[in-house]
């Protein structure tokens, strides 16, 4: 699959709601940005405008009672792998699971990409 117009990318899927996208280090930023854009603008169809304007979704939960649930947003996590010539595969996943933990923080969609070495 074609990542943000990057033909040398990779997208698959890890399990539940993870992926892994491997995209060459010039074109990740773009890539990342591109796939958050396009979520948000798409996830807005499945929201009423007050929903949107509210930035909640109000339902009741199991025990009859209303809840105020976050509208969906998308966190991504990852390495720039460009100067890190050593890594091995544990070390990446760990710096990009710190990564996704840090960019599910604020509200809204995110990306956070670790660049040191």
């Amino acid at each position: 699959m074609q990542v943000a117009g990057c033909g040398d990318s990779f997208l698959g899927h890890i399990g539940g709601d993870d992926f892994v996208i491997i995209v060459p280090t010039e074109t990740c930023t773009i890539a990342a940005e591109e796939i958050i854009r396009r979520m948000d603008r798409g996830i807005a169809e499945f929201y009423s405008h007050e929903e949107i304007e509210r930035g909640y979704v109000i339902a009741i939960n199991r025990e009859g009672k209303e809840k105020h649930h976050p509208l969906v947003s998308l966190s991504m996590g990852g390495v720039d792998l460009s100067q890190r010539k050593n890594a091995t595969a544990l070390e990446i996943i760990d710096i990009c699971t710190e990564m996704e933990a840090a960019a599910k923080k604020p509200q809204g969609s995110n990306v956070l990409i670790c660049k040191r070495l």
